[in-house]
């Protein structure tokens, strides 16, 4: 038996590249945003850390760029 692990940006675009129905890959989203809801607010961030690969579908790519949009930023002391 396999543990829980919530989905992951990461994740989520591999199954929207497996995918090829737009009304399933809507639902995989809504998944994504159930399974980043319920993580605790100091795991939030761990789920879109990771940089999605491309889907090669621009519009997905978008939606995947902008959900990761929020991740914490390496910030350089000077």
């Amino acid at each position: 038996m396999t543990e829980y692990r919530p989905m992951t940006l990461a994740d989520l675009a591999g199954f929207l590249i497996r995918e090829p129905n737009d009304e399933v890959r809507w639902k995989l989203v809504w998944e994504f945003f159930e399974e980043y809801r319920w993580e605790p607010p100091d795991r939030q961030p761990s789920l879109v850390a990771d940089e999605p690969p491309l889907t090669d579908d621009e519009r997905w790519d978008a939606l995947l760029a902008a959900l990761g949009c929020g991740r914490p930023r390496e910030t350089t002391s000077f």
